[in-house]
């Protein structure tokens, strides 16, 4: 059934795009250390967002959105390789490493599923959605 079903919505591949300056990133790729409001969404409501939702404001675009936004996180789960994945533990509450990621990785990991050149994340995902 995982095969049949998620078969095509996962595919990785290396990006021949050069990297340059967004809102929310410098022209080297590295993020920000702010973000201008505006950017963010462009409807705003009052109030303080959950204390797991990572901005100070509410912002949306789009009425799913602003649903997300206003739904409690319950659980933020990232999955993670190399060194340079490390940072998004501070937001996680559950860090998922494959078998063959980095030593520095597999020491701090919550959970390590099969290595990443299997379908192993997308399995992780389709078992607990």
């Amino acid at each position: 059934w995982k095969n049949k079903e998620l078969q095509g919505r996962f595919c990785y591949k290396k990006s021949t795009d050069q990297v340059k300056a967004t809102a929310l990133t410098n022209k080297d790729g590295s993020m920000r250390k702010t973000v201008t409001q505006g950017v963010i969404g462009t409807k705003i409501l009052a109030g303080k967002p959950c204390k797991k939702y990572l901005y100070d404001a509410i912002t949306y675009d789009s009425p799913l959105e602003k649903q997300n936004v206003l739904t409690d996180i319950d659980e933020i789960v990232v999955f993670g390789d190399s060194s340079n994945d490390l940072s998004m533990k501070t937001i996680a509450t559950r860090f998922v490493a494959p078998a063959n990621a980095a030593q520095e990785v597999l020491a701090v990991a919550d959970e390590i599923i099969d290595d990443n050149t299997t379908d192993s994340v997308a399995r992780y995902i389709a078992d607990r959605v």
